[in-house]
């Protein structure tokens, strides 16, 4: 039997234009990508037919996310959580049923060499958290009825999160008593995490004792890119996480346009360095 694998990605009107410029990357970088699924709240027709002039072997499915909780704290107020929680459904809908190995990705990422060698890993795959801060799972590690919760669930929770903007999720773990523990998950901690979908996802590993990967090539995270400077051409993916929306875009077109022609990332470094100051 033929193994087909997947690309995910769920997004909205506003990580529209994101999804262009990182389509756009696949297309210039990696042709001979596997099927991309984009899960969408609102796009138009018309929107759909531009994004599929961009790259081949592209499909729409209407987001039809009915359980969701809450969001980051930073993005209350711009996006809509069903776009986040989305994901979860890679481990129960039966549309996926059909694919190996689904590669959930951010719409904020750009793609700079074939992801091949990523598809044949033949375990749950996701790189640690490259933004460090106090409590990244909870609001506050010593509330003593979160202590208890997480003895009571054996859990043996480090301070250290994975991030959840990229992950390769094979076949064998998209289960319905998978899913469901997720949603368990959702509902026991609801009020307690920190990073909304990408905590619950975490609690999960956590109970299945994943174990952190530093592989940080599939999700090079910005933040590693301007304090570190480029790390070379082994890099596949980079990730435009946590930068202020409002530049984001602009961000990730300007390191596309120079990417393309060039891989001295100076270039890229000073015209941030002008635009925002961390």
């Amino acid at each position: 039997m033929e193994t087909r694998n997947a690309i995910f990605m769920s997004i909205d009107q506003r990580f529209l234009q994101c999804v262009r410029i990182c389509l756009s990357s696949m297309e210039y970088f990696y042709k001979n990508h596997p099927e991309i699924i984009v899960y969408h709240t609102d796009l138009t027709d018309i929107q759909i037919v531009e994004l599929s002039k961009i790259t081949s072997n592209i499909s729409f499915i209407k987001n039809h996310c009915k359980k969701a909780g809450p969001v980051m704290d930073h993005l209350t107020w711009t996006v809509n959580p069903n776009v986040f929680y989305a994901r979860f459904l890679l481990w129960k809908d039966p549309k996926f049923n059909e694919y190996n190995n689904i590669l959930h990705l951010d719409a904020d990422t750009i793609i700079l060499w074939s992801l091949d060698s990523l598809f044949k890993k033949k375990k749950f795959f996701m790189v640690k958290e490259a933004y460090l801060w106090d409590d990244q799972l909870f609001y506050d590690f010593n509330d003593k009825e979160l202590s208890k919760k997480i003895s009571k669930d054996w859990i043996d929770i480090e301070n250290r999160e994975w991030n959840a903007g990229v992950f390769l999720l094979p076949k064998d773990l998209r289960t319905d008593e998978n899913y469901n523990e997720l949603i368990k998950i959702l509902d026991d901690y609801w009020k307690r995490i920190k990073r909304a979908d990408q905590s619950i996802i975490n609690i999960w590993m956590y109970k299945h004792n994943f174990r952190l990967s530093s592989l940080y090539k599939y999700n090079y995270q910005h933040r590693l890119l301007i304090r570190k400077w480029w790390i070379g051409k082994t890099t596949k993916i980079i990730h435009f996480n946590w930068i202020d929306s409002k530049i984001r875009e602009d961000c990730m077109k300007t390191f596309f346009n120079i990417v393309k022609t060039k891989w001295d990332l100076k270039e890229y470094l000073s015209y941030y360095r002008k635009n925002i100051n961390e």
